[in-house]
């Protein structure tokens, strides 16, 4: 029967030495925060920022595994073996649109004037159309 955990790896290691020990317990093999916190002896909150500032830097990935509760992330050493998405594409020549009127239409859905009725005509062409001006 395997274990879970080599016994070698259970260790307090101190804050300056956990990032190089957590990339050291993931080239062993892949892990979860869980195992990592088992391992180490810190937090989770710790592990959970010592482990983001390594994937910025590209030393380490996980991978997302679908429970039935949520998403699980297994850490594994390397950078990410798929291109990154970005997240903004900026493009050479900005431009923004601008709305300079929006069209008035005085037609309604039939199904709702079915409920509502007629819609109500208001200003310059509501007296033009009624026959008052």
């Amino acid at each position: 029967m395997t274990a879970l955990f080599d016994p070698d790896d259970l260790a307090i290691v101190p804050i300056r030495a956990l990032q190089e020990h957590l990339v050291g317990l993931l080239e062993k093999q892949p892990r979860t925060i869980r195992e990592l916190v088992i391992l180490t002896g810190w937090s989770v909150d710790a592990i959970r920022v010592r482990l983001r500032l390594l994937q910025d830097a590209g030393r380490i990935h996980h991978q997302d595994v679908q429970l039935r509760q949520g998403v699980l992330y297994v850490w594994h050493a390397g950078p990410t073996p798929y291109a990154p998405v970005p997240k903004r594409v900026h493009r050479d020549d900005p431009r923004q649109s601008t709305v300079t009127a929006y069209p008035s239409n005085a037609v309604r859905d039939p199904f709702v004037a079915a409920l509502f009725g007629a819609p109500v005509r208001t200003g310059m062409l509501a007296g033009i159309l009624s026959g008052e001006g």
